[in-house]
């Protein structure tokens, strides 16, 4: 294709809403600009190109999930390397909790390594935007809100009232 090349890497694919609309909205809104690769039988490709040292995409978008903080994303980062790298509406791992995990990998100084370089930083929220800023990130981050609002109606229907009540329960540690 003579479209520019992006590979997009996210949770996309495993049945979770927000993440399936953020990959959704990104391809919507790109499609007429860009290829969009997300396919895994890619690796191979990008292996190759990476031992000659010439990138095949021209951006990494980095889309959705939780995926800041996470061993694997950041593996992805050095293995597929781009002119220009994106992060687009990602959740940020918080230390208060993952820190209590005796699995956990502290990769925050790799992340902020790895994000100072980006072109373009957003999250979801203010809370992901703090833990970014507390880490030393010192790209402007800014937070875009929760991607499925892109494809929401544009009238409001009012609901019909009723009484009941949905709750849902969990452990989380605090």
């Amino acid at each position: 294709s003579s479209k520019a090349k992006w590979y997009y890497f996210g949770w996309a694919g495993h049945g979770n809403l927000g993440d399936e609309v953020l990959h959704d909205v990104i391809v919507d809104f790109l499609e007429n600009k860009i290829s969009l690769y997300d396919k895994s039988y890619l690796s191979r490709v990008v292996n190759i190109y990476s031992q000659i040292k010439k990138n095949i995409f021209d951006c990494f978008i980095l889309g959705g999930g939780t995926l800041i903080g996470r061993p694997l994303y950041l593996k992805k980062l050095e293995q597929y390397p781009a002119p220009l790298k994106m992060a687009f509406g990602c959740g940020v791992m918080n230390p208060e909790y993952w820190l209590q995990i005796p699995s956990y990998v502290d990769l925050r100084n790799e992340w902020v390594s790895q994000l100072n370089t980006f072109d373009y930083v957003s999250v979801r929220g203010p809370i992901s935007r703090q833990i970014l800023s507390d880490w030393g990130v010192s790209r402007n981050v800014r937070v875009i809100g929760d991607p499925v609002l892109y494809i929401s109606d544009d009238m409001v229907v009012e609901k019909q009232r009723r009484k009941s009540l949905g709750v849902n329960l969990g452990v989380s540690r605090g």
